[in-house]
Formats: C-alpha cells, sequence, structure tokens
C-alpha cells in the first residue's frame, strides 16, 4: 500500500506541475519566467511592489496619455497563477506603461523598470509636463519612411498614366509626357515618362500616386524626377492637389522631422516645445487634426489640434493640444503629412 501512494501521489503531483505549465503558457509565461510578457501580469511580489507604490501617488501618467491620471482603489487580481493590477476599480494597468513622480517631482519615473519587469520600450525619467523650453533635436527617417522628405508642394495626377498602371493588360499605351527643362513649350526635352513608375511618387488617395510638385508657375509645374527636377505643362497632366488641401480633414500626423515647435498664430514667436523625452517615447506619427492653413510671408503655416490616443486606435481621441506649426521644417522635409489609405 505504500509504494502504491506514493505512486499516485507522484503521479498527482505531476499532474499538478503539468497543469502549471499549460496555465502558465496559455498566459504567454513560461514557467520558469514571470515576466517573460512584460508587466500586464506579473507575480505576487511584483503585485505587491507595484500596488504599494501606486498608493502613496495621487496621480500617475499612463499608456502616453498627456494628462496626468488620478489613481482612486488600487489593488491586484488573480489571473490564474499570476496577477494583474487594477486602478479605479475597473482599470487595468499594463505596468511598463506606468510613470509615477520621482522623489524630487521634477519628473516621472518608469514604473516597470522600478520593479524589475520592462520590456525597455520607454524611458526610465520623462518631464513632469510633456512642454517644455527645451528644443527637439534632429530625428532621422526611419518611422516616417512615406513622408516627403522635398519641400513639397503638392502632388499632381496623371490619369492615363494611373490607369495604364493599374491595368497592365491594355493594349495601346498612353503616350509619355514630356518633361522639360524650363516652363516654355520651345525649352529642350529633360526626360520622357512613359509610366507613373518612372517617378517618384507620394500617394494623394488610396493607392493613387501623384507626382511631386516643387514649384508651380502659370500653366506649368516643375516636379522631382529620379534625378534632378523638369517641368511638365499643365495641359500633360490631371488634377493637381495642393499639399494643404491633403492635409486637411485627413488622418495627419506630425512627422519625426517637426522640432516640436508650435505657435499661438502664423509666424508668430514660438511659444511652447514638445519635450524631446515625449517626443523620442510617442514614436514616428504624432495625429492631428488640421483644421486651418495659411500662407504669411511665403511660409505655409497648418492650425492643428493634436489628438491623443490616435483615431485608429479605437478609443475616443482627446486634444491635448492646439496651435500653429509651419508646414515645412528648416530642411525643407514637410512637418506634417497623412495617411492617405487610412486606418
Amino acid at each position: 500500500m505504500d509504494n502504491n501512494a506514493a505512486i499516485l501521489k507522484s503521479l498527482f503531483q505531476g499532474a499538478i506541475a503539468a497543469a502549471a505549465v499549460s496555465t502558465a503558457l496559455f498566459f504567454g509565461f513560461a514557467a520558469s519566467s514571470a515576466h517573460a510578457d512584460g508587466c500586464m501580469l506579473v507575480d505576487r511580489q511584483t503585485a505587491d511592489r507595484a500596488v504599494a507604490i501606486l498608493r502613496d501617488v495621487d496621480r500617475i501618467l499612463y499608456d502616453d496619455w498627456f494628462a496626468p491620471l488620478h489613481l482612486g482603489n488600487v489593488d491586484w487580481i488573480r489571473a490564474g497563477f499570476l496577477y494583474q493590477v487594477r486602478a479605479n476599480d475597473n482599470l487595468s494597468l499594463d505596468l511598463d506603461r506606468v510613470y509615477v513622480p520621482s522623489a524630487d517631482v521634477a519628473a516621472y519615473e518608469h514604473l516597470g523598470t522600478q520593479l524589475g519587469c520592462s520590456g525597455g520600450d520607454g524611458p526610465m525619467r520623462i518631464p513632469s509636463t510633456p512642454f517644455s523650453a527645451e528644443p527637439n533635436p534632429a530625428h532621422d527617417y526611419a518611422d516616417d519612411d512615406w513622408a516627403p522628405k522635398i519641400k513639397l508642394l503638392g502632388l499632381l495626377a496623371f490619369p492615363e498614366l494611373e490607369a495604364a498602371w493599374y491595368d497592365s493588360t491594355r493594349n495601346a499605351l498612353p503616350p509619355p509626357v514630356e518633361v522639360q527643362v524650363m516652363p516654355d513649350p520651345g525649352a529642350a526635352l529633360q526626360a520622357e515618362i512613359a509610366s507613373i513608375t518612372d517617378l517618384p511618387t507620394r500617394e494623394y488617395g488610396y493607392e493613387r500616386p501623384g507626382a511631386m510638385v516643387l514649384e508651380q508657375r502659370a500653366g506649368w509645374y516643375r516636379l522631382a524626377l529620379n534625378e534632378g527636377s523638369g517641368w511638365v505643362a499643365s495641359d500633360e497632366a490631371g488634377p493637381y492637389h495642393p499639399l494643404e488641401e491633403m492635409l486637411v480633414d485627413s488622418l495627419s500626423y506630425l512627422t519625426t522631422v517637426w522640432d516640436g515647435a508650435m505657435a499661438a498664430a502664423p509666424a508668430a514667436p514660438i511659444l511652447r516645445w514638445l519635450h524631446p523625452a515625449w517626443r523620442r517615447h510617442m514614436g514616428g506619427e504624432v495625429m492631428v487634426d488640421v483644421r486651418e492653413t495659411q500662407w504669411v510671408n511665403a511660409e505655409l503655416w497648418l492650425r492643428l489640434d493634436v489628438l491623443w490616443p490616435a483615431p485608429c486606435s479605437g478609443e475616443d481621441s482627446t486634444i491635448i493640444h492646439s496651435g500653429w506649426v509651419p508646414a515645412y521644417a528648416e530642411s525643407g522635409s514637410v512637418n506634417v503629412w497623412f495617411n492617405s489609405r487610412g486606418c
């Protein structure tokens, strides 16, 4: 009997261990590491530490939200063999996206880093307010591939070339578009464009490529070419889409070249800068609603509302700041672009 009892006990312990591993895997965790999936589901010790810290503060920054979130009840709930921290009775906190006031109250500190469950995505310390007098250093274009890197006035459509590009089985191709070195019918030929793919393009609509216009004169457009630029007569092309028209009522965003500058009026002194720590933390696109455009001293300005969270997030967006931004950065690249294909 003792031997049978030992066997049964061994089998029972094995079943319990297998169940524990299965449950842990179900929640995205390996049995040996309760932090494999970041800071949403954590072990009891981490949950207790998080609750203790959060109960000592009255507000946090959460989920890239700019306005501090005031805390009410903070506790944890069981989730299988792991635990989840909640606040305000119904908000489940990802501790990797929580920032708590530091001891000197001059900044917020990353809670996930304090608890040891951080994925390392956020800064260790961020300023207590998103805006400061510190300008934002230059950014690269890695997260912003679709935004033009030139001083773009607008996009020019070529309907015949576009239609031929869509329908590659057409028997008769449209005649090539003549590009000249000067805006003059008698000027020398710069290039012939036989396909829309012969040009550097950006989309003015869903899969609607347009040539990039660098300059406009009466009856002519200067286009960016793969090498250099050239002039096309307006009667050789289709509709023209100015930058300001494309940005209004679109899914527009501040690009990575935007330096954080925002003014109260067009050409007015800069009143606010988005702090570099916040700008980096927000990633490549800061979604905005462009409400108005205005040319002042040959410079295009955009009145916009900064939205958070993004309209495509599935949550209601809030206007967190409003102001005027120059359409072009000092480099000539656009400060604001738009998602031509929607969400």
